[in-house]
C-alpha cells in the first residue's frame, strides 16, 4: 500500500479509536509490516493523538492535518516523565493483541489559563512522573494529577483517581495529598499508595514506608489517623466513616511495577483491578461469581493469560463481547 495513493493516517486513528473495520485493519497491518520505518510513523502518530487528546480532538476528514497540528503544538513539559509502562491491548473478537504503543496523556494548560499543571491517564494507561522536588509519582488508569508550578515551596497536588507516591524528604516543606473526598494525606518523605476516585465513594491509602497523617472528616469534625509500614485505612466518604479493611500491601501496590498480585482477591476488586489495566468490563452471568476469591500473581500483559488463569484456577467460563461504545465487554460464568 502506497501512502502517497491512500490516506494511512485515516486508518491510524481508527486504529485508535477502535472502530476500524476488518479490512481496514488488514490494509493497517500490510503498512506496518512493510517496513520499520511504518512501524515507527504509527508509534510517532499514536504518542502525539494521545498527547493533545486531553484538550483538542482530531478530525478524521482531515486527519493529516490533525496530525501536523498535534507536532506543532507539542512543548517539553517541565516535570521529567521518566518512564511509560506500555500496556498491550487485546482485540475483543480475536485474541490479538493490538499494536503496543504509550497511552500516556500529558496535558500542560498555558501559564496564563492556570496556576497548576495537569496529568492525566486514560483506562489501560500507566505513567511515572518525577515531580521538580524529584519526588516520583506512578499515575493509574483513568486518573487525574494536578501539580502547583511553585511544587517547591507548596508540596501540595490533588489526586482524583489512583496514584502511587515517593516522596522525597524535605522537612520543611511537607507533602500533601488532596482527595475528591473530605479526606487528605499529609508525609514528610516516604513511600505509599492512594486511591482516591472521585467517581467512588472510598478513599483508601497504603503505606509501604515510612509514615503518614490520613485526615478525614467524621460527622462533621476533621480526624487524622497516624499510619504505620504496610498499614492502610479505608475512609467512606459517603457515609464519613472510617470502615474496615482486609487490604494486602503487595496487591495494593503491585500496579506500578506492571504486575497483579491476588491474595483471597474478591471479584470487585479484581473487575476494578483488570478495568484499570486492560480497560475491561465484567458481566456476570451467574450470581455466585460475586463470592468468588483469587489468589495467586500474574506477570502478563495480556488479557487472554488473565481469563486463561482464572478458567483453569476457578472453572470460570469467559465470552468476550464488544458494547456500542467500542469498550471491551467480558461475560463470565460458571
Amino acid at each position: 500500500m502506497d501512502k502517497n495513493n491512500y490516506n494511512i493516517n485515516e486508518l491510524y486513528v481508527k486504529f485508535i479509536k477502535r472502530n476500524i473495520n476488518d479490512q481496514e485493519l488488514t490494509e493497517l497491518k500490510s503498512w506496518i509490516a512493510a517496513s520499520n520505518e511504518n512501524k515507527k510513523d504509527l508509534w510517532e502518530f499514536c504518542k502525539f493523538y494521545h498527547a493533545l487528546d486531553a484538550y483538542t480532538t482530531i478530525v478524521e476528514t482531515d486527519s493529516s492535518k490533525a496530525f501536523s497540528k498535534i507536532k506543532g503544538s507539542l512543548k517539553e513539559p517541565k516535570e521529567k516523565v521518566s518512564r511509560l509502562f506500555m500496556l498491550q491491548r487485546v482485540a475483543a473478537a480475536l485474541f490479538l493483541p493490538l499494536l503496543a504503543f504509550s497511552l500516556y496523556v500529558f496535558t500542560q494548560q498555558r501559564a496564563a489559563e492556570t496556576s497548576s499543571i495537569v496529568y492525566t491517564t486514560n483506562p489501560g494507561m500507566i505513567a511515572q512522573i518525577t515531580l521538580n522536588d524529584s519526588s516520583k509519582v506512578w499515575l493509574n488508569a483513568d486518573s487525574r494529577l494536578e501539580v502547583s508550578k511553585n511544587f517547591k515551596t507548596n508540596r501540595k497536588v490533588r489526586l482524583d483517581g489512583e496514584a502511587f507516591f515517593e516522596v522525597t524528604k524535605d522537612k520543611k516543606h511537607e507533602f500533601e495529598v488532596q482527595t475528591p473526598h473530605d479526606a487528605k494525606i499529609t508525609v514528610l518523605g516516604t513511600k505509599f499508595n492512594v486511591d482516591a476516585y472521585g467517581k467512588n465513594k472510598m478513599v483508601k491509602a497504603t503505606l509501604e514506608e515510612g509514615k503518614v497523617a490520613f485526615t478525614y472528616k467524621e460527622d462533621g469534625v476533621y480526624k487524622k489517623v497516624i499510619l504505620q509500614p504496610t498499614e492502610s485505612i479505608v475512609y467512606n466518604s459517603s457515609l464519613q466513616k472510617v470502615v474496615p479493611n482486609q487490604t494486602n500491601m503487595e496487591t495494593s501496590i503491585a500496579w506500578k511495577d506492571n504486575r497483579i498480585v491476588l491474595k483471597n482477591t474478591s471479584m470487585e476488586d479484581l473487575s476494578d483491578i483488570l478495568y484499570k489495566r486492560f480497560d475491561v468490563k465484567f458481566v456476570l452471568k451467574t450470581k455466585a461469581l460475586s463470592k468468588e476469591r483469587f489468589t495467586g500473581e500474574l506477570d502478563t500483559q495480556t488479557l487472554q493469560s488473565v481469563l486463561d488463569y482464572l478458567k483453569i484456577s476457578s472453572g470460570i467460563h469467559y465470552q468476550i463481547v464488544e458494547s456500542l461504545d467500542k469498550h471491551t465487554i467480558v461475560e463470565l460464568s460458571k
